[in-house]
């Protein structure tokens, strides 16, 4: 029973992008990063290195909020 009291970290993957490290030491309070999500696409929600859901991004009470769509399977784990 304990163990579903504990605390854990959740991530919400909201883009991802490359760019060059030429452009990440330019950058300013201000400058802008163009991720590959778009405002309607769904997100990846993750515990630790593990993805767990894709959710909805919206905003609640002037927060940012998630709205789970999607459970992701784990991958499966090979035997040793």
């Amino acid at each position: 029973r304990e163990l579903y009291q504990t605390d854990i970290a959740l991530a919400a993957i909201l883009g991802e992008t490359v760019v060059s490290l030429d452009d990440m030491v330019n950058w300013k309070p201000g400058s802008t990063v163009m991720l590959n999500t778009r405002p309607n696409d769904l997100i990846e929600m993750r515990v630790g290195d593990q993805s767990m859901f894709m959710a909805k991004v919206g905003q609640k009470q002037d927060a940012l909020a998630c709205s789970i769509e999607e459970y992701i399977e784990p991958e499966p784990v090979e035997d040793i």
